[in-house]
């Protein structure tokens, strides 16, 4: 199975298609200082209107406060942090999962050698890792052949007026993947 997560969700147009095309999880990063492209309310209203997803966040940050905070006010479970955070003593590992940015880099078929891939920090998903994906659904299938114990990661558009979003790119990478299915 081909597991999918979308990061960089920004507005309800590129979240409902994201949904709709079967993307098992939606991210919102947010820096150092726990902003983010959608705010609290922002991403409250969205989320009354998107079912049959998870919600995941990414800190850029370092500190393990913010983080705790950004979860609770987002009731977000699942964090993408660095390998130093994720380090940190006072990290709450046990109401939060996590996944650890890495600088691995993948060699196989069709795998350029040059990519980032995640890695879990706990492996309740079963996968062994999460790849950094090209806008290429041809590159996808092949890297998911080498490397079925991977998800892959795609990015959203960005909302360039409220209602209108390019999601060419990323629409041309789904519409291909279901069509492979």
């Amino acid at each position: 199975m081909l597991h999918l997560k979308v990061k960089g969700i920004n507005s309800l147009t590129d979240a409902r298609y994201c949904a709709g095309m079967g993307v098992e999880k939606l991210e919102i990063v947010f820096d150092e200082n726990g902003e983010a492209a959608l705010n609290i309310s922002e991403w409250s209203a969205i989320r009354a209107w998107i079912e049959g997803v998870e919600w995941v966040g990414e800190y850029l940050g370092a500190d393990p406060g913010i983080l705790h905070e950004l979860a609770g006010s987002y009731g977000i479970a699942e964090w993408t942090i660095s390998p130093e955070l994720y380090q940190h003593a006072d990290l709450n590992r046990d109401q939060l999962r996590f996944v650890i940015k890495s600088e691995t880099l993948l060699e196989g078929p069709g795998i350029s050698g040059n990519e980032r891939s995640s890695v879990p920090a706990d492996t309740d998903t079963g996968l062994q890792f999460w790849i950094a994906a090209p806008a290429d659904a041809e590159k996808v299938l092949a890297w998911h052949e080498a490397c079925p114990q991977a998800g892959f990661v795609l990015r959203s558009g960005t909302e360039e007026r409220p209602g209108w979003m390019d999601l060419s790119d990323l629409q041309d990478i789904l519409e291909k993947l279901e069509e492979s299915d």
